[in-house]
């Protein structure tokens, strides 16, 4: 059997090593496919009093919020424009990174359009959250509740407030 230097055995490990290092990939925060847990979502019940003006303002405020997330973990932005004004609110978590931050907030834009011209409406997921209504909710404490979950389980009583 032929015998192995130490010079030539540290090599081989520190060879190996630097590709398993190389092999792996980055670790992220937040897969891109949006394995993200869904805690609340709420959708008002009540509608707009003009959809194309709600609608625009809405569009708006998300822009506005999406612009101004690429430098901040966290963002407020409103279009006060005619009478159906929208005050919006995003943050994300301080484990997750910008890029991933900005794609948890398209994913959320994206799910809270289902809520169609409603006044108001949240979607919480455990990487990041927004809320958008027609009035300036920023110092409340008391959040209106929608679907609250929990391990992926709606919850079988709706409270008044959380």
């Amino acid at each position: 059997m032929k015998q192995v230097n130490d010079s030539t055995l540290w090599s081989w490990c520190l060879t190996s090593l630097l590709v398993m290092m190389t092999a792996t990939g980055p670790v992220r925060s937040q897969p891109s496919d949006r394995n993200s847990t869904l805690f609340a979502v709420y959708c008002s019940q009540y509608k707009g009093m003009n959809v194309e003006y709600l609608s625009r303002n809405i569009n708006t405020t998300l822009s506005s919020l999406h612009r101004k997330l690429t430098v901040n973990r966290y963002a407020t932005a409103r279009s006060l424009l005619n009478r159906d004004s929208v005050w919006g609110l995003t943050s994300y978590r301080g484990y997750v990174s910008n890029a991933d931050c900005l794609a948890c907030f398209d994913y959320d834009a994206v799910q809270l359009r289902t809520c169609g011209f409603a006044n108001g409406g949240y979607i919480f997921y455990d990487d990041c959250d927004i809320r958008y209504e027609n009035y300036n909710f920023y110092t409340e404490v008391k959040v209106r509740t929608g679907e609250l979950r929990c391990n992926n389980v709606s919850s079988s009583t709706q409270q008044a407030e959380f």
